[in-house]
């Protein structure tokens, strides 16, 4: 997600570890959204025009964007869903709402709050009714909230905190996981951390 600006740097993350034989080839997929805040959020919000498209976004890489990748490139089954901050919102949301869709997601600072943590609520209660579920998911946060911060930075870390407490205890058979508390990184740089750390503990654990 977010291909415009983060294009680059996950091709150079995934590059380095096929280079040194740590992950599989892999194809990467950079999307270009037109309004990252419209496409991403699957609620309407109060107080912000254009907001809630995330399922008709979501409906486009389904029914659009993968059938065109399958018929044109050599390709499996398994697919990450990688976001940050609004995007980490929408890979969360997609992994409850559409559990087929990907295999793993990384959803670094997500923007868990949105929606009084409506999507937070749906992930736990998915996961909750799954008994067997062969999928990773990767979750982390930086200093957003930590000690100061904005009240939006604030309820995101609750939300994040709260997700992080309750994948201790509630994990699917099958289902691994693994988050992060990076309270020494800003918002902007959990997103190159987070992928790095994502893809090791993917692969290689």
């Amino acid at each position: 997600l977010d291909g415009k600006y983060y294009k680059r740097m996950v091709q150079a993350v995934v590059t380095a570890y096929y280079d040194d034989g740590l992950m599989p080839d892999t194809l990467v997929v950079a999307i270009e959204n037109e309004d990252r805040v419209l496409e991403y959020t699957p609620s309407q919000h109060e107080t912000h025009k254009n907001t809630g498209a995330a399922d008709t976004f979501l409906d486009y890489v389904e029914k659009e964007l993968i059938p065109f990748i399958d018929s044109n490139y050599r390709t499996s089954d398994f697919r990450i869903l990688n976001g940050h901050s609004l995007g980490g919102l929408l890979s969360l949301h997609a992994m409850h709402s559409r559990p087929n869709l990907f295999t793993a997601h990384f959803a670094l600072s997500p923007s868990l709050h949105w929606g009084n943590k409506e999507t937070l609520n749906k992930l736990k209660a998915y996961l909750s009714s799954q008994q067997e579920l062969n999928q990773f998911l990767y979750i982390n946060l930086g200093n957003e909230g930590f000690n100061s911060g904005t009240d939006r930075s604030k309820l995101m870390r609750e939300a994040f905190l709260e997700l992080q407490a309750f994948l201790e205890d509630n994990k699917p058979k099958g289902f691994r996981s693994r988050s992060e508390l990076l309270q020494t990184l800003p918002h902007v740089a959990t997103n190159i951390t987070g992928l790095s750390h994502a893809i090791n503990e993917l692969y290689r654990h």
